[in-house]
């Protein structure tokens, strides 16, 4: 007879795809929540540190730390946000942009091999999934008391 999936196992499901990706980072030697920043900051459009921060659910802290790293490194300038002259959009210089790629594009072609061996149809039912199971999750958690 089958065993039943208890949240326990999808909770240790979950750790163990977080833990191979700290492993291949700390093979890369970057910390983890850096390898998070730096993925944000080569994919997506006018990254501010607030949408890093809620896209990857990371604290405002360890986003502001990497920043400020990347910030006197000079591997990244700001410009202010035409939407919210509060927020600054950050821009890679290209040191910035060599480094980051260095750090990030072999974990992007490790996914992408992980991703076509699960195949088109089983990747966009995992990732239907686990966006399902985490607003429920979120949802259930604010009306808790």
């Amino acid at each position: 007879m089958k065993k039943e999936i208890t949240v326990n196992d999808v909770e240790s499901a979950l750790c163990k795809i977080n833990y191979g990706y700290s492993l291949w980072a700390n093979k890369k030697g970057l910390d983890p929540f850096r390898l998070d920043i730096y993925d944000a900051l080569l994919h997506m459009d006018n990254p501010t540190q607030k949408m890093i921060g809620e896209k990857y659910y990371l604290p405002k802290q360890t986003v502001n730390n990497v920043i400020n790293d990347l910030a006197r490194e000079k591997k990244i300038s700001f410009m202010p946000n035409p939407k919210d002259k509060r927020e600054k959009i950050i821009l890679l210089t290209d040191k910035g942009r060599s480094y980051l790629e260095e750090c990030i594009l072999p974990g992007d072609s490790l996914n992408k091999n992980i991703l076509k061996t699960l195949g088109k149809e089983k990747v966009e039912q995992l990732y239907t999934l686990l966006n399902q199971y985490g607003e429920k999750l979120h949802q259930e958690v604010k009306e808790t008391k």
